[in-house]
This record gives C-alpha cells, sequence and structure tokens, in this order.
C-alpha cells in the first residue's frame, strides 16, 4: 500500500534504539526544497514530542517546526493518524 503524506497526519519516528526520544512529524501544509522554493516533494512539520520522552530528552524540540522531505518521514516514521 502506498503511503501518501497530507495535511493533519501524525507520522511517529521511534528513536529509543538509539537512546533518543520518540516524537511525531506533524504535517502542516507543503514545504521547501532546499533552496527555499516550494516543492511537492517537501511538507512543512511541527515537531511534537512524544509523551513519555518529553521530560527526558524531548522539551527543547516540543513544537519546532521543520521542513522535512517525504522520503525522510517515510523511511525514519510511520503512519499513526490518517
Amino acid at each position: 500500500m502506498k503511503k501518501d503524506i497530507f495535511v493533519g497526519q501524525k507520522w511517529l519516528c521511534d528513536n529509543r534504539k538509539f537512546g533518543l526520544a520518540r516524537f511525531y512529524f506533524v504535517i502542516l501544509g507543503p514545504g521547501k526544497n532546499l533552496s527555499g522554493k516550494k516543492s511537492s516533494k517537501f511538507k512543512l512539520c511541527k515537531l511534537e514530542m512524544h509523551r513519555g520522552d518529553r521530560a527526558k530528552f524531548g522539551y527543547k524540540f516540543h513544537g519546532k517546526v521543520i521542513n522535512c522531505s517525504h522520503s525522510h518521514i517515510k523511511k525514519y516514521a510511520k503512519l499513526i493518524v490518517r
């Protein structure tokens, strides 16, 4: 099944095996590529730290907004909410 990325979706990135915090990519809308131009291959995402990891190591990144490529999201995270 092909997983497309749409506004409002949450993708969980579980980095516990590397000793890092779990977090969600929350899709806000279209993003910009590395040249700063709008691109259909990037999404604007808000990072939401997993509730269980916020106090330990995630509080600095909770709520941060980033541009992220579709390939990066699909490689490192799994879709939680459609």
